[in-house]
């Protein structure tokens, strides 16, 4: 491998990495940028708005919390928290604004409007910042393709006066029963967390196994992770793709412990704990044992 090939490895693109959250949102960013530059840009900007959200299922604190959305930001706070998140200058208000509803047409977010500021009557009325709300499920990006855009095009309104936009959409999420998980492909995930059965264990640790013979980039080893069933979390996800080598070594412990016959109760949380705490030789002696698993005749 070259030096550029190893550098590439170790430092995976920003779309490999929103990959390793969220696949969807990464196959809707490359599809709406021709340019290598501009779908680095957007995944970056996705990325960002994706740390930032509120958790998804937390009870709200505070009365402008937003579950599962970036709340009081909008594009000027995309732009103050720039540097401290990516670690360089940040582009202008203007171009985070312009990508913004780029991916908001390619039904990668939606921006609606920050809550009204208070004020005295006879001054002018000020809004907070946009709330950003990622679609990150099939069942999201649809209902807003077809029922909420019939909606705003209805009510154009509802994109300046919060008001108007909590009467149409205030329960949307519940509409579409995103409440019960995000990152989903079009097809639903193996219930691997359900396996209980010895002969059905050893089939799914096979069978990562096998993925992980030819899986050496974030892309392959995001496939990997996901075939197992495993939801791992946005931050978990990120530091996975930060280390391709040390998750195809985390992988492969939890191939041999399927394979073993050990009951995993918690896949997302056993993968975790692997990438975390174990060796770097007892990752190399199960990667070897999973090349010997692979290769045998009675494998497939």
């Amino acid at each position: 491998m070259t030096i550029a090939a190893r550098a590439l490895e170790l430092h995976p693109s920003a779309l490999e990495r929103l990959a390793f959250s969220s696949l969807p949102l990464a196959q809707l960013v490359e599809a709406c940028s021709r340019r290598r530059d501009v779908r680095e840009f957007r995944a970056r900007l996705v990325l960002q708005v994706l740390a930032l959200s509120c958790p998804r299922n937390a009870r709200p604190q505070k009365p402008w919390y937003v579950p599962g959305a970036l709340a009081r930001f909008g594009a000027g706070g995309l732009r103050r928290a720039w540097a401290g998140f990516h670690g360089e200058r940040a582009p202008s208000e203007r171009s985070i604004r312009a990508h913004l509803g780029v991916l908001e047409g390619a039904g990668v977010l939606v921006r609606s409007p920050g809550e009204w500021i208070p004020h005295r009557a006879g001054t002018w009325r000020e809004r907070r910042p946009d709330t950003l709300h990622l679609l990150d499920g099939l069942a999201e990006s649809s209902w807003w393709a077809k029922e909420g855009r019939r909606l705003l095009d209805l009510y154009p309104r509802a994109r300046r006066d919060p008001g108007l936009w909590r009467r149409l959409f205030g329960a949307w999420r519940r509409r579409v029963g995103a409440l019960q998980g995000s990152f989903d492909f079009d097809r639903p995930a193996p219930r691997a967390l359900e396996v209980r059965e010895p002969e059905r264990r050893q089939e799914l640790g096979r069978a990562v196994a096998r993925r992980l013979r030819g899986a050496r980039s974030s892309c392959e080893l995001t496939l990997a992770i996901r075939s197992t069933g495993a939801r791992l979390d946005p931050r978990a996800s990120w530091a996975l793709a930060g280390d391709p080598e040390r998750t195809r070594r985390a992988l492969a412990l939890l191939a041999v412990a399927l394979i073993r016959g050990d009951r995993v109760r918690n896949l997302a949380g056993w993968l975790w704990r692997a990438w975390r705490c174990a060796r770097p030789e007892e990752g190399a002696l199960a990667l070897a044992r999973c090349a010997r698993v692979s290769s045998s005749p009675d494998s497939g």
